[in-house]
């Protein structure tokens, strides 16, 4: 981790990697002001460029910094994998890791954990609006409020899209984003994540807010965007000004028009911090849904004999995630087996070194002579990246067994 003054002296910047689900590390750069203000907003900011250009360090000159500066929230711009390299899903994935990095650490950073925010422009309002949806349908975090900024949502050619001659952004360069974003299905992608303008269910989306230039080419996908979330009984509202300018808050900054557009944004944040809230606890509980495991002999034996914690799958055999409250069906691989219990608690750690420092080994099952000084680094080499991909590495408090030799 690397901390570090920012541009502006009342904020300061810090600069962390951290482990991602899929074993990976992704940078982070985290802007707070110095003087914190308690349980503030969280605010995930995605920068710019067309899905393949741009960088974290982008946040210092966006709206990113106004949160800061003028209501106190903190920032946090993540650095993800650019299209030019990796194509979708790569981007958004990598924002959802960021999202959920906010949401498990709000307490360490100072914020609520009902007011996870997200914002981005551009590219990044594109990748705003496919993360509020991704949230959404997968139930592990909520967010209490969206500001795509002129966002990239659709790749098929809009009115406003084709035949676009605006500065910055135009249709040709609309065209190169997309086609390095999507590849060869860059004109027929229907995935609302790799397309937001494709969503068709816009219920149970975050509040928004947004602005965009009269003559940019994301004009219509926006107005189209806010209109589909205000249909759904969303509260949501766009502000258009007279430019062809994309970013024209940043590239025009000291224009009337300029002003009164941020002027803008900083009303509708304030706002939104005293209305939006979005509950996010530690662990969303399960409703009862039973899971089938298969567990090699050992790990078996270990449950059999009353172990409360023990090394398992974050998920089961079909790929549903295991919550608290879930029944767990667990088989044993050799001679068949089954016992029945309950998951109480998850304590999820970001490799085996994590877990064996957390939890005592005799919990595992394990005697302390039985593992080498260096056992950690022998279950990760076991256990490479893509495994851990796979299923994680978790422990699961067991409450007592509800049923026996099922």
């Amino acid at each position: 981790m690397k901390a570090m003054l920012a541009l502006d002296p009342a904020v300061l910047s810090v600069k962390l990697r951290f482990r991602k689900r899929d074993g990976h590390r992704m940078s982070l750069l985290i802007i707070a002001p110095l003087e914190r203000r308690e349980e503030t907003q969280g605010v995930l900011w995605i920068h710019g460029g067309g899905y393949y250009m741009g960088m974290k360090e982008m946040a210092f000159f966006t709206r990113a910094m106004d949160l800061v500066k003028n209501h106190g929230a903190v920032v946090v711009s993540p650095g993800y994998r650019l299209a030019i390299s990796k194509p979708y899903p790569a981007a958004v994935e990598d924002c959802y890791d960021a999202l959920l990095y906010l949401k498990d650490h709000a307490a360490a950073l100072g914020v609520r954990s009902d007011q996870i925010m997200v914002g981005g422009e551009s590219a990044g309002g594109g990748l705003t609006a496919a993360l509020c949806m991704m949230a959404r349908d997968r139930g592990e975090v909520n967010v209490a409020y969206q500001m795509p900024l002129y966002p990239m949502l659709d790749n098929r050619d809009t009115e406003t899209s084709r035949d676009n001659h605006g500065k910055v952004w135009n249709t040709r360069r609309n065209h190169r984003g997309w086609k390095i974003y999507l590849r060869s299905r860059a004109k027929c992608h229907d995935d609302p994540y790799a397309s937001p303008a494709c969503q068709t269910d816009y219920t149970r989306l975050p509040p928004a807010y947004t602005f965009v230039g009269s003559g940019e080419p994301f004009l219509a996908e926006t107005l189209d965007y806010v209109k589909h979330l205000q249909e759904a009984g969303v509260e949501a509202s766009a502000d258009v000004y007279p430019t062809d300018v994309h970013s024209f808050d940043m590239y025009l900054h000291g224009t009337d028009m300029a002003k009164e557009a941020i002027g803008k944004f900083n009303e509708h944040f304030a706002y939104a911090q005293t209305h939006y809230f979005a509950p996010n606890g530690p662990d969303r509980k399960g409703d009862g849904t039973e899971h089938r495991m298969r567990l090699q002999p050992e790990p078996f034996r270990r449950v059999r004999e009353g172990k409360k914690k023990i090394e398992m799958r974050l998920w089961d055999e079909k790929r549903q995630k295991i919550r608290p409250g879930d029944v767990l069906r667990l088989e044993n691989e050799v001679t068949g087996e089954v016992l029945v219990r309950r998951a109480g608690a998850l304590h999820v750690f970001d490799s085996f070194e994590d877990l064996y420092r957390a939890l005592p080994l005799r919990d595992l099952g394990y005697a302390e002579e039985e593992l080498p000084r260096a056992s950690f680094r022998d279950m990760e080499a076991y256990y490479p990246p893509e495994r851990q991909r796979c299923y994680g590495v978790v422990g699961i408090e067991l409450l007592p067994e509800e049923t026996e030799n099922v």
